[in-house]
């Protein structure tokens, strides 16, 4: 039997609301957990970011993130596309004419990487503030920063020397 066709005998809609009276149903994303299988993430694909300067904004990640800016489809508004090894992690777009979107609730972008004293000493060099973190228990030191836009980003270093300045 398809789950299609076993569906409609336990979900109802009542008033424009989910009914599932009489049913072996738990909760879940709308009292299916159980029925349909559930999509299991992977990986973090990519992030999109609107900029007001959009080559500073590819300026900063690629010096102070380590992102290169790679090839990017056509689109009909400007942007670029950041990568971290094949993967474009990052997705810009220039904000000229943009209209509001998104409700700006993320309180930060997290990226795993490496280097932790080179990171150190170019934010060091170019004067970029930065707040450094050993997390306890745990092989991690986390560096934040935050993009033109002000943005944070925290930049991960797993099982690198612990850095002497807290």
């Amino acid at each position: 039997m398809s789950v299609m066709r076993f569906l409609p005998a336990v979900i109802s809609y009542d008033n424009k609301k989910l009914s599932t009276k009489n049913t072996r149903l738990r909760s879940g994303a709308i009292g299916l957990r159980g029925i349909l299988p559930m999509p299991a993430a992977i990986a973090l694909e990519h992030y999109n970011v609107y900029c007001r300067d959009l080559a500073k904004t590819v300026d900063f990640y690629a010096t102070y993130v380590g992102l290169r800016d790679g090839a990017r489809p056509p689109f009909p508004f400007p942007g670029a596309w950041l990568y971290a090894g094949d993967q474009a992690v990052l997705h810009l777009i220039s904000e000229s004419g943009r209209t509001a979107q998104g409700s700006g609730a993320i309180d930060h972008v997290a990226l795993r990487c490496s280097g932790i004293d080179e990171t150190i000493a170019r934010l060091k060099r170019d004067a970029v503030p930065y707040t450094l973190y050993k997390v306890p228990a745990r092989p991690l030191q986390l560096i934040f920063i935050r993009d033109p836009d002000g943005i944070q980003i925290e930049l991960n270093f797993w099982n690198e020397a612990p850095v002497d300045e807290v």
